[in-house]
């Protein structure tokens, strides 16, 4: 996860956990940014990157995601869930730096 030092309660989430039965390695990405000028400015990129993804398995947008809010809630390096299929503990691990203007 990495923390805009710009642009306050800004984060993208990139979610690497690949289930058992992935078989085209899935990447979920998140982002929350509750400045509208800057949603505008980036939707279209969103939706083109996924657009040319050479497997498209789905694009949402919302205003609330509970899954976002675990992981903003957990602290970096502490496990946010566990697969219950596998036992696998997924970790958060925070970044913090400058990636938007």
């Amino acid at each position: 996860m990495f923390k805009s030092s710009q642009l306050t309660d800004t984060y993208f989430i990139a979610d690497l956990y690949r289930e058992m039965t992935d078989q085209v390695d899935n990447v979920t990405f998140y982002i929350k940014c509750p400045h509208q000028v800057v949603i505008e400015q980036i939707k279209h990129y969103l939706r083109r990157f996924f657009d040319k993804a050479d497997c498209q398995i789905a694009y949402e947008k919302n205003c609330a995601s509970m899954a976002v809010n675990n992981i903003l809630a957990s602290k970096s390096g502490s496990v946010y869930r566990v697969i219950e299929e596998t036992n696998y503990k997924q970790k958060v691990i925070f970044q913090s730096g400058s990636f938007t203007n």
